[in-house]
């Protein structure tokens, strides 16, 4: 008898100890020496016209302002690389976004960092034919509810290709698509958000090659009701999906805030999805 007093007494210290003092939240913290030419840059934004590619340099950049393009063909936004070029929206006074693309059709964004936007780092509405390419999309410091919702967040878009990208920190979902048709999403690394990747109401799917590990969740993929369109025919193979486990830091009363910490892959409320090929473990709710 004294043994199992003993042994519910340590169980409850145990659970005290565990509340009194919560498992760390993982941070990023890369170091950064700002350059300011926002001027320079906005002003390239502004003035691009069709068929046209907007170099940005090496170094790091700070903005105050979201960096916007609308209705333009046949543009490409390179930088030096996503260890070399760095777009910052730390203290973001303007806008919502970092970079903000609607109604533009063939467009190429590759090679460059995007940080701390109030909101969403990168997104793309309305647009057809879009690549994105070895982007990293991330929230300095520790991860906080008070990050922004999407790191890389195309929706209602067409004939979409995301690869070779990193996802930090968003307090929704690191790599998005949504209301979207015809999309590849390959070779990227996701980690340190709520969720690592997610398929929400979008049709023709293919997700493969992917690295997604310390998140709250892995892989979502699901339809929601009363939206534009609602997905189906997605197919997910050989993605290495583990150790999704941190604390779920989204927004109180989102959908995403729900989704239980630990859990590998969510399937819900779609249909024709082709899943195979993945190794799912390491996962303290449910691995599928």
């Amino acid at each position: 008898m004294k043994k199992f007093i003993y042994l519910v007494g340590g169980i409850i210290v145990l659970i005290f100890l565990l509340w009194l003092y919560p498992e760390p939240m993982p941070e990023y913290t890369p170091k950064r020496n700002y350059i300011n030419m926002e001027a320079e840059i906005l002003e390239a934004f502004i003035l691009a016209k069709d068929s046209s590619v907007i170099q940005l340099p090496e170094g790091h950049f700070l903005f105050s302002q979201s960096l916007s393009l609308d209705d333009k063909k046949n543009i490409t936004i390179k930088g030096m690389g996503m260890d070399k070029t760095i777009l910052s929206f730390k203290g973001q006074l303007k806008g919502a976004e970092g970079i903000k693309v609607t109604q533009c059709k063939n467009l190429i964004i590759e090679d460059l960092a995007i940080e701390d936007a109030t909101g969403d780092n990168l997104k793309i509405s309305d647009s057809d034919s879009v690549v994105l390419r070895r982007i990293r999309s991330a929230w300095t410091g520790t991860v906080s509810t008070k990050n922004g919702a999407y790191g890389l967040y195309p929706v209602l878009c067409s004939n979409l290709l995301i690869e070779e990208c990193e996802a930090i920190g968003a307090s929704d979902a690191g790599i998005y698509v949504g209301q979207s048709k015809n999309v590849v999403v390959r070779n990227n690394r996701a980690f340190y958000n709520v969720a690592g990747i997610e398929s929400e109401n979008s049709t023709g799917v293919e997700i493969y090659e992917n690295d997604i590990f310390e998140n709250t969740s892995g892989l979502l993929i699901f339809n929601l009701p009363k939206l534009t369109l609602y997905g189906k025919n997605i197919t997910a193979y050989n993605n290495r999906i583990y150790n999704n486990n941190i604390e779920n830091f989204g927004v109180k009363g989102s959908i995403i805030s729900g989704v239980p910490k630990g859990t590998g892959v969510l399937i819900m409320a779609t249909q024709d999805v082709n899943f195979y090929n993945n190794t799912i473990e390491d996962h303290v709710t449910n691995n599928l």
